[in-house]
């Protein structure tokens, strides 16, 4: 990474402050790194399910752990197209991006809130797929 200090800092305190905090700083960077790894490979695997022509996260309204609960949920309430059962009649060839909440994009991207329940989607008002 890159550390940026002050020109009055003495260079001393900036070695000092590397050797200190720069293996911590390491450490979060790797958790950071395998977490949103995790995302992807549940993004790929939402977007199959789904049948959905991309999948992504709004990271500027969802943390890391909204955003995996969320995909978790859109997996299992995913469904099929034969028969018309889940989410995947209404997700298949869409754009779809997880955020704050519901709005539909100028270019038809369907942003779903993090938090959405699938038996919303339930066209017949049954609470079941």
């Amino acid at each position: 990474g890159t550390l940026v200090a002050p020109l009055w800092v003495d260079g001393g305190e900036v070695v000092e402050f590397v050797g200190r905090h720069g293996q911590e700083a390491a450490g979060w960077r790797e958790k950071f790194e395998e977490r949103r790894r995790m995302i992807g490979d549940g993004v790929a695997q939402a977007r199959r399910a789904l049948g959905a022509a991309n999948l992504g996260v709004d990271f500027s309204a969802v943390s890391d752990s909204q955003a995996m609960s969320c995909l978790d949920r859109l997996i299992r309430s995913a469904g099929t197209l034969d028969p018309p059962l889940g989410l995947a009649p209404f997700t298949q060839g869409r754009a779809i991006r997880i955020g704050g909440e519901y709005s539909l994009g100028d270019d038809g991207t369907i942003t779903l809130p993090h938090d959405f329940e699938a038996s919303e989607w339930d066209p017949a008002g049954r609470g079941e797929w």
